[in-house]
């Protein structure tokens, strides 16, 4: 199974137990977003040279410690 298929994503969820809902994916390609969009996960991209590109994407980040501003850490 490859990216963009839901049924990677959702094999992910089953082992850890996860549901699509509480689950951020970050990627940085089109099949990483599709792929997380299919499945309900909440799909990030991230986009370290700032291209500007849009996949469906809820969020854009510039580096990883970016995610922190939408998940509630600090």
């Amino acid at each position: 199974v490859k990216k963009p298929d839901p049924l990677l994503f959702q094999m992910a969820l089953k082992r850890t137990g996860l549901e699509p809902g509480e689950t951020v994916y970050v990627g940085d390609s089109e099949e990483d977003i599709v792929g997380a969009n299919n499945a309900g996960l909440t799909p990030v991209l991230i986009d370290r040279n700032g291209h500007g590109r849009n996949y469906g994407q809820k969020y854009t980040i510039n580096t990883l410690q970016d995610v922190l501003k939408f998940t509630g850490d600090k």
